[in-house]
Order: structure tokens, then C-alpha cells, then sequence
């Protein structure tokens, strides 16, 4: 089932994780992921370097930014599952719900990532 958030409210909790990437499963850990703290605010990582900003969702269409990141001197390959991560979410313009999936799509209709909302610790 195919659900197009109308806001970022459905989004809000615990984080979505990525789980492919431009079709590439992540494998270093851990994994790249993205949570709305509200219905305009996320935070998350790319796997080593964290990020937050605004997010906004007006009836499918999704806009970040500005993003703040941090700098740390991590042990990446350039164009890594971090920089993947980031290529995507700066090149989304939509998102919908996909089996309970969070999908981010391009301006041409083609998705750039799949997360799964992580599961929540009692």
C-alpha cells in the first residue's frame, strides 16, 4: 500500500533507517539514518558524521534544508554509503509510504533511498 504523507506528522519518532541507497544495500555500521524530532525538524547520521535542519512535507513534495552537519575525520571511501546518503537527501523533492517504508524519490521519479522505522527501545 501506497501512502503520500500529506505532513511530516506520520514521520515524527523513532528514526527511519536506510536500508538501500540509489539501490546499494548499506554495510558498514551503522546505518545511515534520518528522524523528524517534529514535524519540520530532522536529525540523524550518515553513518559517521551526524545532521540536523529542517524538513518539511507539504502533501508528498519534501524540502530539506538548511543541514548543519559535523566534520568528523572519519574512514570513508569519497562516494561511500555517507556521501550516497547525502547525495540523496539533498536530491529529493518527494517521499511516500511504501509498505511502511519511507521512500525518497527525485524530481524524475526515481527513488533514491528506502528506510525502515527503526524499532523503538522500551
Amino acid at each position: 500500500m501506497v501512502v503520500i504523507p500529506r505532513t511530516a506528522d506520520s514521520l515524527v519518532g523513532a528514526p527511519w533507517v536506510a536500508f538501500t541507497i540509489d539501490g546499494v544495500v548499506p554495510v558498514i555500521s551503522p546505518q545511515p539514518q534520518l528522524r523528524w524530532s517534529d514535524p519540520e525538524q530532522v536529525n540523524g547520521t550518515g553513518g559517521c558524521n551526524g545532521f540536523t535542519g529542517k524538513a518539511v512535507v507539504h502533501a508528498g513534495a519534501l524540502r530539506f534544508g538548511p543541514l548543519a552537519a559535523t566534520g568528523k575525520a572519519c574512514i570513508t571511501a569519497p562516494g561511500g554509503q555517507e556521501d550516497m546518503f547525502f547525495k540523496a537527501i539533498e536530491q529529493t523533492r518527494s517521499v511516500r509510504l511504501e509498505d511502511g517504508q519511507l521512500v525518497l524519490v527525485n524530481t524524475a521519479g526515481k527513488t533514491l533511498a528506502r528506510l525502515a522505522r527503526a524499532k523503538q527501545q522500551p
